[in-house]
């Protein structure tokens, strides 16, 4: 916790407690603090995706760590009525996450957060902040070299499409915060107003789209809702001020939307992106003699544009190789090592050092090469990635089963 100078004191409504995502994100914010200066702000890094407390029970809030510590360092008082911030050692709460998903999934979380268990702090305008950050940064270097920042992929998705060709450029994808650099972040600060967007007080309907979003009864109510999107649909970057119904039908939408892709195998070949992230690139390295899984996923990263950590990737990798009675029927990776045991659901696995994988035979029968050139593949970045979605001859999402919360 890194605390404003003026935190507490009868200035305290003044000033601004900056939640960052990670300790990377801290040491930002508190390079952008040279900017500001530190009498008006503070930063907390938040460890990762806080509770949802909608549903949640008393003792698991208690429990909590940074719901406790949030608490403490505003000086909030569990389900105390607010009408002003007087009272708060901080009188703002301004969220600095990733410019991806998982970074407006958090900020959904802390308005879920805010509404449940503090009621009027939403209702105070000005009081909930968010600091945005570019997602991809684009450098023309002719006609003129020029810098083009995009704050969602819909825009910059747009722009490649519509203008691109004019240019000569090539583009930087900031996956996170800890992708700018300290005189990136310091531009950031010295012009708040371009990064800074305050949500609007609460207005009708925002409560009932919060409890839409975010209550484990409204799944049925959740799936609806993202059958109504319609693709193309995002948060107007250049806005000064956000409704909070803008804010979850323009913008946490696209988490939900992108957490299924993710998390759903598809019907076709099983597989969840991840999945057929690695199997690709078992196919492009023609893995046929035996490799590290440390040293296979970061090559997958490298041949799909994988966009998350490695460590993820490893998993994955462990996963499609393990063949203890209730895993893989048909293992398409073969577990050279200590892949994990029945007696602990896998979790039990030798750390990625220590242990060796390959194909399968059987994988290149069920996954037949002649196919190849028949997929659509998917375009990262102007790369070409792995295919849409594999088909092999028999229905894996059956012989391997499927699941996936989304």
């Amino acid at each position: 916790m890194e605390d404003a100078n003026k935190a507490g004191t009868r200035e305290g409504h003044k000033c601004t407690l900056v939640l960052t995502e990670g300790d990377s994100a801290l040491s930002l914010a508190v390079a952008g603090l040279a900017v500001v200066g530190r009498d008006y702000y503070g930063c907390y890094p938040l460890r990762g995706k806080i509770l949802n407390v909608r549903e949640a029970s008393a003792d698991q809030i208690m429990k909590n760590a940074e719901i406790q510590a949030i608490k403490k360092i505003m000086g909030l008082q569990h389900a105390k009525r607010y009408e002003n911030t007087t009272s708060l050692r901080y009188g703002h709460l301004m969220i600095m996450t990733d410019q991806d998903h998982d970074g407006s999934h958090i900020k959904g979380l802390i308005i879920n957060f805010l509404d449940s268990s503090f009621p009027g702090l939403l209702d105070i305008p000005g009081f909930l902040i968010e600091f945005i950050t570019p997602i991809v940064k684009v450098t023309i270097t002719r006609p003129r070299r020029e810098v083009i920042s995009f704050y969602n992929m819909p825009e910059y998705e747009k722009w490649r499409e519509e203008d691109s060709h004019r240019y000569t450029w090539k583009q930087k994808y900031y996956k996170g915060l800890g992708t700018s650099l300290s005189h990136e972040v310091r531009e950031y600060f010295t012009d708040l107003d371009r990064h800074l967007k305050k949500f609007h007080a609460l207005q009708d309907g925002d409560k009932d789209l919060i409890d839409l979003a975010f209550s484990k009864k409204k799944a049925d109510d959740r799936k609806e809702w993202l059958r109504q999107y319609e693709p193309g649909t995002v948060l107007d970057s250049t806005l000064s001020e956000i409704t909070i119904s803008d804010f979850i039908n323009k913008e946490l939408i696209l988490f939900s939307l992108a957490d299924n892709v993710r998390s759903i195998p598809n019907v076709l070949d099983g597989f969840k992106p991840g999945q057929r992230k690695v199997l690709f690139g078992c196919f492009k390295r023609n893995l046929k003699s035996e490799i590290k899984v440390a040293q296979l996923a970061p090559y997958v990263s490298e041949q799909t544009a994988y966009h998350h950590g490695e460590e993820a990737l490893e998993q994955t990798i462990i996963g499609l190789a393990q063949n203890f009675v209730g895993s893989n029927n048909i293992n398409l990776l073969k577990p050279n090592g200590a892949f994990g045991t029945r007696a602990t659901g896998g979790k039990d696995a030798a750390a990625s050092r220590y242990i060796y994988t390959e194909l399968c035979k059987i994988t290149r029968k069920i996954f037949h090469p002649s196919d190849d050139p028949l997929y659509k593949y998917v375009q990262d970045d102007e790369t070409t990635v792995e295919p849409e979605w594999y088909l092999p001859i028999l229905p894996m999402v059956l012989v391997n089963g499927a699941d996936g919360i989304g």
